[in-house]
């Protein structure tokens, strides 16, 4: 069985230090998010929260730039 890491809202910073640990740990690769960029607004609520707001905002670090 092969495991991955994924990276998907974590700082860009911290990829290098994930990559090393999940080497370490024996992690057969890593994932990066499939998506080209978010909106900053939405015009329905996010399905995935209670609340409805998304998990990030714009200052949210991503690999990409903008995110």
């Amino acid at each position: 069985m092969k495991f991955w890491l994924s990276t998907a809202f974590s700082a860009p910073h911290q990829h290098v230090p994930l990559a090393r640990a999940a080497e370490e740990a024996g992690i057969f690769g890593m994932t990066m998010s499939d998506h080209v960029f978010f909106p900053q607004q939405l015009r329905t609520p996010y399905p995935y929260t209670p609340d409805g707001k998304p998990i990030w905002t714009p200052p949210t670090p991503c690999i990409r730039s903008p995110c």
